[in-house]
């Protein structure tokens, strides 16, 4: 019985092995394909008047991704989220204006039970009611053209820097449709780093202000934001005859500048510019609300670095200017004494103040005789004059800023502005 016994342990222990070599790996190979949308109800382009999405995936979903994952555009105070193994069912509470596009897009942060993410972010255009479908289209140029080879990030929002959608494409020409007639502001990128935003660092980057009532066709230009160049920044018009440029640095020397009417490639008279540290001022005859692009060419820094090229779009204005300016300081100040017999008058305006619109006159105070003076610097927000006589040691004057002085729309100054000084020449021992 004894011998019996252990035979059959024995046995049993051989088996036990052999089942254990014949049985599959546990888990198989793991799963790293990116999440897939099947299907989705309604369709692109498709009328959301039901106010139901229905969205199958080709995976089990992991249902905490879920929750954040769907952007409406215009944003929605509410809506219902249900979701089954592989499928999400949305259902809007919001009322939806009539005739209005709807943006709808599922981000790339919703995930299967494996922890594998959407492929890339998608973005539906519904409409309720009726389609507005403007376009627009564009081409990009690059400051390294081996940058052409790679992915572009798009991103689309609305005036008010609120985002719309994304875009992700390999071509240097883009097309986006199914917009309203409105302004939208464009900004691409590319990801090199794969992190999902933008790195000033190295990434190069542009954005610019798009009106789809107006201009189709953009180009954008993939720059980096090298420190070593100066940049414009941002470009704003002021008044239907002022535009201010933001420059990344103060420049030495602009060589050109160019606006152009962006609905007729017309370009937009310059009158003149003024450069204070790193706002570039540009005086121009009277906009329109069309959109405009300005061009600077050939900028140097005070390291003589160049830059070939650098271009903003703005909206032009219609806006006239209609308060008075302002003179803010003067050196020397009223009151006090100067210390060279010919000095010289730094005026400093709230407004740019041309040449021709400037009136002042130098009276010396004892005698009331009339001291000629010449504009050494105007058209700017600093005009600076000097006499054109030596003036007399202890002797005191009297220089008044008239009423009559002008600002770029006309506008005089309220009153006139008198500065009394003493000459006090330096004696000599």
């Amino acid at each position: 019985m004894k011998i019996i016994s252990r035979l059959t342990i024995l046995l049993l222990i051989i088996l036990s092995i052999a089942c254990g070599k014949q049985k599959n790996p546990a888990g198989g190979p793991e799963d790293k394909s990116p999440l897939k949308i099947v299907s989705i109800s309604p369709e692109n382009y498709n009328s959301i008047s039901g106010k139901e999405i229905e969205i199958l995936f080709n995976k089990s979903l992991d249902r905490k991704s879920v929750t954040n994952s769907f952007q409406f555009y215009p944003p929605l105070d509410s809506y219902q989220i249900e979701t089954s193994t592989r499928s999400v069912k949305i259902t809007i509470e919001d009322s939806l204006k009539a005739n209005q596009n709807i943006y709808f897009t599922i981000l790339d942060i919703v995930k299967d039970t494996r922890n594998n993410t959407l492929e890339m972010p998608k973005t539906y255009i519904y409409s309720n009611g009726k389609l507005q479908d403007t376009k627009i289209t564009g081409i990009i140029r690059y400051e390294k053209e081996e940058d052409s080879k790679l992915d572009k990030e798009l991103i689309l929002l609305d005036a008010d820097s609120i985002s719309m959608f994304s875009k992700t494409f390999k071509r240097s020409s883009f097309d986006i449709d199914g917009l309203d007639s409105k302004q939208y502001v464009l900004r691409c990128y590319i990801d090199k780093t794969n992190n999902g935003r933008y790195n000033i660092e190295k990434e190069p980057y542009y954005e610019t202000l798009v009106d789809s009532t107006e201009i189709r066709n953009v180009e954008l230009y993939l720059s980096y934001a090298d420190t070593t160049r100066v940049l414009a920044k941002s470009a704003k018009a002021i008044y239907n005859n002022l535009v201010e440029i933001k420059l990344s640095e103060v420049p030495e020397f602009i060589d050109d500048i160019e606006i152009i009417c962006l609905k007729d490639t017309t370009n937009l008279k310059i009158e003149f510019s003024d450069l204070d540290q790193d706002i570039l001022n540009i005086v121009t005859t009277n906009q329109d609300t069309t959109m405009y692009e300005i061009r600077l060419k050939d900028i140097f820094d005070s390291n003589d670095n160049k830059t070939d090229l650098t271009v903003k779009t703005f909206q032009g204005s219609v806006k006239a200017d209609t308060l008075a300016p302002e003179l803010l300081s003067t050196s020397p100040r009223n009151g006090s004494s100067v210390y060279n017999s010919k000095p010289q008058f730094s005026l400093v305006f709230n407004e740019i103040i041309k040449s021709s619109d400037f009136v002042s006159s130098l009276k010396e105070i004892e005698t009331g005789r009339i001291i000629a003076t010449k504009i050494i610097k105007a058209n700017s927000h600093n005009v600076i004059i000097e006499a054109q006589k030596e003036l007399k040691n202890y002797n005191s004057y009297l220089l008044t800023i008239s009423s009559k002085t002008k600002d770029l729309s006309g506008n005089r100054l309220i009153d006139d502005v008198l500065i009394s000084f003493m000459v006090t020449l330096k004696s000599d021992s």
